[in-house]
């Protein structure tokens, strides 16, 4: 009998065509996918069952937080995943959180209106490709460990289409503040258009 309903359920599933989405959940416009419910860590990632269902589901300016609620169970965001804004053109500048540590392969890629881009500073990765052909992403604010290079492919072309990378600790308005052996520096600003 068991054999017989473990049949009929995976018949039903086939025809049915077994969709299985990459987001557990939609917050706030943003979709996240659980990676671990013991740890309570989620990541960044798209909407539908894959990359390329949607398009521009991701629009303007984004500011990823560093914990979501979601069915009374807070979870802490740690991740861009794979191909999460791939292709959203609407895109215009993104901030991404202390509590990220990677981004993943493609995860910008073709974002083709992306002008600014502020790094968290628990960032240690960039996968393959994640901003090739954001043509306009030119200003780059990096608080995390990594070492962007104003037109180079390295860190997933982050830095290729860069005219201004600021490295700082701190920002107090617009002015960016980098603190050596206990120095507080000025480093850099940016000026309102």
């Amino acid at each position: 009998m068991k054999l017989i309903k473990l049949l009929f359920t995976a018949f039903a599933l086939l025809l049915c065509g077994g969709i299985v989405f990459a987001h557990d959940f939609e917050q706030d416009g943003i979709y996240y996918k659980i990676l671990s419910e013991t740890d309570k860590i989620i990541e960044v990632t798209y909407k539908g069952d894959s990359y390329y269902s949607y398009s521009d589901e991701y629009q303007g300016s984004i500011i990823l937080p560093e914990s979501v609620i979601n069915a009374d169970t807070e979870y802490k965001v740690v991740g861009i995943g794979d191909y999460s804004f791939y292709k959203c053109s609407g895109l215009t500048s993104i901030v991404i959180p202390d509590s990220v540590s990677s981004i993943g392969d493609y995860a910008f890629h073709s974002c083709s209106n992306l002008s600014s881009l502020t790094i968290g500073k628990g960032v240690t990765s960039i996968g393959s490709y994640a901003f090739q052909i954001c043509y306009f992403l030119d200003t780059i604010i990096n608080y995390s460990p990594l070492i962007i290079t104003k037109g180079s492919t390295n860190n997933g072309y982050v830095g290729y289409y860069a005219d201004k990378v600021v490295y700082a600790d701190e920002q107090v308005g617009n002015f960016f503040f980098k603190t050596i052996d206990g120095i507080h520096y000025l480093c850099d600003y940016l000026t309102i258009d």
